[in-house]
């Protein structure tokens, strides 16, 4: 098990939101982290750590990114 962070990210490079997944192993938390990213429309994907050590790297299909308020169709 295994304390993982999540950090979104978007198009800017800005860092919006961070979020944490206590995990069995590196799969499961990037697994979650790619869940979480639906929830987060603004941000363009997300980067798995667990400590210091980047485990993934994970982007939405086409860098599609929607403004506040707006739908991403087919994200889900």
């Amino acid at each position: 098990m295994g304390l993982y962070q999540f950090h979104f990210y978007d198009a800017d490079g800005g860092r919006p939101t961070l979020d944490f997944f206590d995990g069995d192993d590196d799969g499961a938390a990037s697994c979650e982290a790619f869940r979480s990213l639906r929830q987060h429309l603004s941000c363009l994907g997300v980067e798995v750590y667990e400590g210091e050590r980047l485990v993934a790297r994970l982007e939405r299909p086409e860098g599609r990114v929607a403004g506040p308020g707006s739908a991403i169709h087919g994200a889900g």
